[in-house]
């Protein structure tokens, strides 16, 4: 047998086994079933593509995949799913978070008088917006930061501006870290007030009210060369900013070194 002879023969078989791989895959995709099983909240007569719509509408909403609430993995295809076992307890949960949408809209924006348009109503989105687990990312790095330490929240904060920045599930806005950092200040946590007040100038370089918030938290160290620098540079962003100005007043006598 010649060579070219032996290679044809090679992708011959090898054609073979791919077209045989396909076809059990194929055999082994996923149908939605024309009768969903199990149903306790949504309507039993729901078809196979309305289902469809619904748990991809879920899916989209908390920015999870099936396994979240259903029996089975990530390294599972959907065939080997158990779609109708209550085992996972995330199922309880979604029906509880069906039932409280239902009773909002049926049971009280029902009797709101819209102002202008359309009655509004809330869906699973309303809160979500890609977090399975909605919530106020500044009680997210407070609370990280008392169980980890304000270096593993500034982490935190970077990670979930990575996944969620732009769908609104988070507020990323120079306002929160400001609070952020106040609230830290406000109880004598100047360690972590300086690490927000410093993320917030990394983010929002160009804003005149990181920087102020930042010399501030100098200021109240003592920290004259600091705080000067940085309302210096918070009021070439903002001429007009006069808490600045008042600032720089009152410290430029002074002649404290920073630790």
């Amino acid at each position: 047998m010649t060579r070219s002879s032996l290679q044809a023969r090679c992708a011959i078989l090898l054609l073979i086994l791919l077209a045989g791989a396909s076809f059990g895959q194929e055999r082994r995709r996923f149908q939605w079933p024309e009768k969903a099983e199990n149903l306790q909240v949504l309507p039993q007569d729901l078809g196979g593509q309305d289902l469809r719509r619904v748990m991809l509408g879920f899916s989209d909403a908390l920015g999870v995949n099936c396994y979240h609430c259903h029996v089975g993995a990530p390294d599972k295809q959907l065939v080997d799913f158990d779609f109708v076992s209550d085992e996972n307890p995330a199922k309880t949960t979604a029906r509880t978070m069906l039932k409280m949408v239902r009773a909002i809209n049926d049971d009280h924006l029902s009797g709101v008088v819209p102002s202008e348009g359309e009655r509004m109503e809330v869906t699973c989105n309303t809160c979500h917006r890609g977090v399975p687990r909605p919530g106020a990312i500044a009680v997210l790095l407070w609370n990280t930061t008392q169980r980890e330490g304000v270096e593993a929240a500034v982490e935190q904060y970077h990670e979930l501006r990575e996944r969620h920045y732009g769908r609104g599930g988070y507020d990323f806005s120079e306002g929160m870290l400001n609070g952020l950092g106040y609230r830290f200040l406000g109880e004598g946590k100047i360690k972590q007030a300086l690490a927000v007040f410093r993320l917030n100038v990394e983010q929002f370089p160009q804003a005149s009210n990181p920087w102020d918030s930042l010399a501030e938290a100098y200021a109240s160290q003592g920290d004259t060369v600091r705080a000067i620098t940085y309302y210096s540079r918070s009021l070439e962003l903002d001429p007009d900013n006069d808490h600045a100005v008042e600032q720089l007043k009152k410290l430029a006598g002074s002649d404290s070194a920073p630790d």
